[in-house]
């Protein structure tokens, strides 16, 4: 009798949990888990993984067979294409939204209007991933990107928090490259490889555990629910964090050291580019904050940080690129005049916290026309496009100091 209970009770069990799994299909509910470890850039996306982003925003996701939020790509270059790589972290990943309205597709679709062009069509190949900082973006650069010829190399630059993931001091999450200071300039250090952590993301029993979860919407919901209650309650209204400071003038050895590899990052990645016959192209993205519609918001955050202004590390990075002779363009004056007119948020989704996080779909679709505005502009200025568009030499606009030994 007892063997016949428990079969019934096994079967009953079965059918429910089916059940929840056709349900949660059903509903588009899904968190799978998209990263593995990698041992260039300490983590990257997971080849071939597709479900359903619900955390902010909601889009359908698919990674593509090469491990990239994007759609298939060939490695070789098709003739009379220019192509555009996109580095970046979760602003270019662009989780939030469907693919198509992520801001490097809306480029994509823009640049195909642009007559300075000359019958060439486009190509924007995403290569964003969440939490990479400026080591990170060089490193995919290296060892990822190149494989597919770029014409253009384009970084959005977040400094709200790029800035804090280039400094070793800084930075908390540790399982990760860095570059720091040497007699030469900067030297890699990969320590990351021999934690604890790397080591148990890479072990079979993780691998297979993870492989379960992704083919699984109960364990999904399972493990997203653990991992929620563990994680700390979002800030509202949102205060600013450690990484914010990198919006005003550096105080201290730790920020002034931080802003000093960044630097050196960046004018690391345009040498690659021209070394590869490329162009080098910054988009500077600003934080949530700095383009809030509401001015009285905005003051008290700015004043929270101890300054007047928050346009630091845009200037920076502007002084920067006219040294180099690279193109940057920013986002943040545009952005917060479009939010004022309008008075609407850029960041954040209704079910969230509006005007928080990253952006929406209307912040995705400004900053894309925006960049392909830009670019077109700049091919289109005969004077700047000898600078920008034509095949560079290898220490074209390399100031004499940084090219000598």
């Amino acid at each position: 009798m007892w063997r016949k209970k428990l079969a019934l009770l096994a079967v009953g069990t079965c059918l429910g949990l089916a059940a929840a799994e056709g349900l949660l299909r059903l509903t588009r509910i899904s968190y799978p888990l998209l990263y593995q470890p990698d041992a260039h850039c300490g983590s990257r996306l997971r080849p071939g993984v597709t479900g359903y982003w619900l955390k902010e925003g909601a889009a359908h996701l698919r990674i593509n067979r090469h491990g990239w939020r994007d759609r298939e790509h060939e490695f070789t270059k098709p003739r009379g294409k220019l192509r555009i790589a996109v580095l970046g972290d979760s602003f270019a990943e662009a989780l939030q939204v469907p693919r198509e309205e992520a801001f490097w597709s809306v480029l994509e679709s823009r640049l195909q209007d642009c007559r300075a062009l000359g019958g060439r069509t486009v190509e924007v190949l995403n290569f964003g991933v969440s939490g990479y900082g400026t080591a990170q973006a060089r490193l995919a650069l290296a060892h990822y990107v190149w494989q597919y010829d770029p014409d253009v190399v384009l970084l959005a630059f977040f400094a709200a928090n790029d800035v804090v993931n280039n400094s070793i001091d800084l930075e908390t999450d540790q399982v990760r490259p860095f570059y720091v200071r040497s007699r030469s300039g900067l030297a890699l250090d990969n320590r990351f490889r021999q934690s604890t952590a790397f080591r148990h993301a890479q072990s079979a029993w993780e691998s297979f555990r993870v492989r379960a979860i992704n083919r699984s919407r109960l364990l999904q919901l399972v493990w997203h629910t653990v991992q929620a209650h563990r994680a700390p309650a979002p800030q509202v209204p949102r205060r600013p964090a450690l990484a914010d400071r990198a919006l005003v003038a550096p105080k201290g050895e730790a920020w002034t050291d931080a802003w000093f590899i960044t630097e050196k990052l960046l004018t690391a990645i345009d040498d690659d580019v021209r070394r590869h016959g490329a162009r080098f192209v910054v988009v500077t993205v600003p934080a949530d904050f700095q383009v809030n519609p509401d001015a009285a918001e905005r003051r008290i955050f700015a004043r929270r940080l101890g300054a007047e202004r928050t346009d630091y590390a845009d200037l920076r990075v502007e002084a920067l690129g006219r040294d180099r002779e690279f193109l940057v363009i920013p986002l943040a004056e545009k952005m917060l005049r479009y939010a004022e007119r309008q008075r609407v948020y850029l960041y954040g989704f209704d079910e969230g916290q509006p005007g928080h996080g990253h952006w929406n779909r209307t912040g995705h679709r400004l900053a894309g026309e925006w960049i392909a505005d830009a670019l077109c502009g700049a091919l289109a200025d005969s004077r700047r496009a000898s600078r920008l568009w034509e095949t560079p030499s290898a220490s074209a606009g390399v100031p004499r100091s940084a090219r000598d030994p």
